[in-house]
């Protein structure tokens, strides 16, 4: 495979959607498909748990919140949070 193998996750997860987006999450690593574009979501996790929340805990309705792109309190974290694009891919940063 390409460079994007190391981060394509395997076995059985979860998938959730809103439109364009879908994000599959399985053995704690993370995929972002937008317009059926892979991003590694890995970066997604990483930014929630500095943040101090646990992704792992997230309800889908949340998931849901962020990929549409609404800031969301994700519980641990007294701050809102919003998907944003970078120049690397997608992370989730504080909402001002």
């Amino acid at each position: 495979m390409d460079e994007f193998s190391d981060f394509i996750p395997t076995g059985p997860g979860i998938s959730i959607s809103s439109g364009h987006r879908r994000l599959y999450l399985s053995e704690g690593r993370a995929v972002l498909y937008l317009e059926k574009v892979p991003y590694d979501g890995n970066r997604i996790l990483e930014a929630i748990r500095l943040a101090g929340a646990r992704p792992e805990a997230m309800s889908p309705g949340r998931w849901i919140s962020l990929l549409r792109g609404k800031p969301t309190r994700i519980p641990g974290c007294g701050r809102l949070l919003v998907l944003t694009e970078t120049l690397s891919g997608y992370t989730v940063k504080y909402f001002k």
